[in-house]
């Protein structure tokens, strides 16, 4: 009888597989799906407007509400017009009388003018902040950096990355089951 010594990796348990899957799949229900559930909205800081209290890349959930009900020191987000046209900021609430509200503009550093900008009534809702994550939206800022060719090469190679992980991990499973039978 001959003894054969081989090297094998220790198979991964399937509590180690679920553990991985739910790690990656629970953040993003929370914080994508979620939000849906309840009528929230969700919403990516790109700029310095809330600077130094609100960075880029913090992930914003926020709630519909009418603009009669914003209070001073609310944090909103709104469409702004400006010379390159239309874009969405968010800013915080410095004065509510006589039914206008007016928000702090960027910081005089920043590319805008530092101007307050002030919300008609005219304007039915804004979108008031619930809930601020952090750092949560930089992969988002990444895929927007990259341009639609390179957003569709990603999605591909993850795409094929995940076939190829589930044929290997069939394979693995028969090679084991001819091994032990």
């Amino acid at each position: 009888m001959e003894i054969v010594v081989s090297s094998s990796r220790p198979a991964t348990s399937s509590w180690f597989r679920l553990l991985v899957v739910l790690a990656i799949c629970l953040p993003v229900t929370l914080l994508v799906l979620l939000p849906a559930c309840f009528g929230l909205h969700r919403y990516v800081v790109t700029g310095a407007d809330l600077l130094p209290g609100v960075s880029r890349g913090t992930l914003l959930i926020e709630r519909a509400v009418p603009l009669s009900d914003v209070r001073v020191d609310d944090v909103v987000t709104f469409r702004e017009s400006t010379a390159q046209g239309p874009r969405t900021v968010t800013r915080r609430v410095v004065a509510v009388d006589h039914g206008r509200v007016r928000t702090a503009g960027e910081p005089p550093s920043a590319a805008g003018s530092g101007t307050p900008e002030t919300l008609a009534t005219g304007r039915p809702t804004v979108h008031r902040v619930v809930l601020a994550v952090p750092w949560v939206g930089y992969p988002y800022l990444v895929l927007l950096a990259l341009g639609p060719p390179a957003r569709a090469g990603l999605l591909v190679g993850a795409g094929l990355l995940l076939v190829l992980a589930v044929v290997l991990g069939r394979r693995d499973r028969a090679g084991r089951a001819r091994a032990a039978g």
